[in-house]
């Protein structure tokens, strides 16, 4: 593999590409040659010149690539003239679940209650994709040297709402829970060259808390209550998926909304950033 060129330039094709758990041999011309396929077009590196037949062993192979999961600056290795990149954005938290109401008549002879529960919360949104396709040999001097990845974190889950209780000693007395709490939106994910932000992706907005529950008593009358609406949820309340040719990323998933008496919101997942190098 290190015998191998690319295009004549100083550059050994092993460098360039990704030859981790390689999939077998070129065929034919170039024995020895490790083959490392995807099925991602936007993944594979730019023609080599080396050929099986009329087919450039560059689409039998992967270019250089990493997956971020934090944030950090890494440095654009020597000879790469063009990068493409996808992102995922955080996924948002679920809403809270809303407060219970309970209201109780209090007076002689009788003391029923109504009681409300209060709604769930809205699952949160998912990360969005971007991806983008950079051509920093022609816009950036060669001591722009270091790329700046952000990698948005998930949202936290919102709050579960407040009970209200009332005791309904004359007239008639209402109890209303409180709403549940938002989820905070997940964040978005990008990179910087320089001062220039390319290829954002926005993280999933947050669900809605749920609805409080109401009751409603009457002293030594009658009693009713209503349970609160469930939350919406988050813009985006279905997966994505990336581009055509393009990887999908781990990530950028939603949190839960709270259930009402049970588990509370989730917090959305970080999304991702990938950065596939190109030489030639």
């Amino acid at each position: 593999m290190s015998n191998y060129y690319f295009k004549g330039v100083n550059l050994p094709i092993s460098t360039i590409t990704d030859i981790a758990n390689p999939s077998g041999n070129a065929p034919n011309f170039y024995g020895g040659f490790p083959i490392k396929t995807t099925t991602y077009t936007q993944l594979q590196p730019l023609t080599f010149g080396y050929f099986d037949g009329i087919t450039d062993i560059a689409t039998l192979t992967t270019a250089q690539n990493k997956i971020h999961n934090t944030n950090e600056t890494v440095s654009i290795p020597t000879g790469c003239k063009t990068i493409r990149v996808i992102t995922l954005g955080g996924g948002g938290g679920g809403g809270g679940a809303g407060g219970n109401s309970k209201a109780k008549q209090n007076c002689l002879g009788s003391s029923n209650s109504a009681k409300g529960n209060g709604g769930n919360g809205g699952n949160g949104g998912y990360g969005s994709y971007s991806s983008q396709t950079i051509d920093i040999y022609n816009i950036y001097p060669p001591s722009t040297n270091t790329i700046s990845v952000t990698v948005g974190s998930g949202g936290n889950g919102g709050f579960n709402g407040n009970d209200e209780n009332v005791n309904v000693s004359s007239g008639t007395g209402n109890a209303k829970g409180y709403t549940g709490g938002i989820g905070n939106s997940g964040g978005d994910s990008y990179i910087m060259i320089g001062t220039d932000k390319y290829c954002t992706s926005n993280g999933g907005t947050g669900g809605n808390g749920g609805e409080g529950a109401s009751s409603k008593a009457t002293a030594c009358g009658n009693t009713s209550s209503n349970k609160g609406s469930p939350g919406n949820s988050g813009i985006q309340s279905n997966i994505q998926y990336p581009p055509t040719g393009w990887p999908q990323l781990n990530g950028g998933t939603s949190g839960s909304g709270a259930i009402n008496g049970g588990n509370n919101a989730g917090s959305g997942s970080s999304g991702q950033v990938q950065i596939i190098y190109l030489y030639g």
